[in-house]
């Protein structure tokens, strides 16, 4: 009777931690040795993308990678746990930001990607923190600037400021907030643009560059994200995740009414980020990269809470499986077996 209530949710801290410390050891030293190839996410980047990636080459771009991640697994989970979007308190989010973000494509070749990541985490944590409160001018323009500040550094995520008159709507801010809101989006293309402008180049160069690199509509190229993915096993993992997370979006919509305002809201929103990751990869042709980035990053919550909903030997089976892929995706082009 006891093994069928197996809650994984329960693990001693330090197992957590550990595990998480070892996915992402394990992760940066496949990436390290087989770099996801930096011309399939090169041409998603804006000129002052390219400028990071470019002076953060080598060892500090890996520092800068891990640093990355391990503030967005702390934003996430913080998040999740501080604003009630799970009833448990747990460093398995931290575990899922792992398998998500970095399991399948480690952005440890594009120290810009990960910074990305980060800047949505804490856009999404401002946001979350502004509800039930009036006139939060600040959460809502440094939510709304960071999310710009993503734009910016890759235009193929500009796809998620679509998402901002949504997010101000699901978390009831005013009219006056909105165009603040609106004006910190744009602040960062106009302080670019000025910092070009300074360095000696026409003032409109900048935006003209970013608008060059804005997505196409295409849909996805199976065989070359098959191929820029590395084969089975990072493909078999992003199909594991992308299963998991449409049953915990069917899971966290059918426990809508059971659950805080507050942590409904949260759910919508992680489940519209997912979806616009999903329809980025298949539909609008967004390098696997960046849309794994954003659905890995959305799923987390979402998994968490479906794992908070659901024990027994065969959830605890499912996350045993995701570690399982994640570390074999990790370590195969190290040990030469795929």
């Amino acid at each position: 009777m006891k093994a069928r209530q197996i809650d994984i949710l329960k693990q001693p801290i330090p197992t957590l931690l550990v595990t998480f410390l070892l996915l992402v050891t394990v992760q940066a030293l496949r990436a390290m040795q087989h770099p996801y190839p930096a011309e399939n996410i090169a041409e998603s980047l804006s000129p002052l993308g390219r400028l990071i990636d470019t002076s953060l080459e080598g060892v500090a771009g890996v520092v800068v990678t891990l640093i990355a991640t391990l503030f967005t697994s702390i934003l996430i989970t913080r998040t999740i746990s501080r604003y009630a979007l799970s009833v448990i308190r747990s460093f398995v989010p931290m575990v899922l930001l792992s398998i998500g973000v970095c399991g399948i494509l480690f952005p440890i070749g594009s120290p810009a990607l990960a910074l990305s990541v980060a800047m949505i985490a804490k856009a999404t944590e401002l946001m979350i923190m502004s509800f039930k409160r009036t006139e939060r001018f600040g959460e809502v323009m440094m939510a709304a600037f960071w999310t710009g500040t993503v734009a910016l550094i890759i235009p193929d995520l500009v796809w998620i400021v679509a998402l901002l008159p949504i997010q101000w709507l699901i978390w009831q801010r005013s009219p006056r907030e909105m165009v603040a809101g609106v004006i910190m989006t744009m602040l960062p293309l106009l302080l670019a643009s000025c910092g070009w402008w300074f360095a000696g180049k026409p003032f409109g160069m900048f935006a003209k560059a970013w608008c060059a690199t804005l997505p196409p509509f295409e849909v996805m190229d199976f065989e070359a994200a098959y191929h820029q993915m590395g084969g089975i096993l990072p493909t078999l993992l992003l199909a594991t995740i992308l299963l998991l997370t449409l049953a915990s979006i069917v899971a966290s919509f059918g426990a809508f009414g059971s659950m805080r305002v507050r942590a409904r809201k949260g759910h919508l929103y992680f489940s519209l980020l997912y979806i616009l990751g999903v329809v980025m990869m298949f539909l609008l042709g967004t390098p696997a990269a960046v849309a794994v980035a954003v659905m890995g990053f959305a799923s987390v919550p979402l998994i968490h809470t479906f794992f908070v909903r659901h024990k027994g030997v065969a959830i605890a089976a499912i996350y045993a499986l995701v570690l399982l892929l994640t570390i074999l995706t990790a370590a195969a082009p190290i040990w030469g077996l795929f």
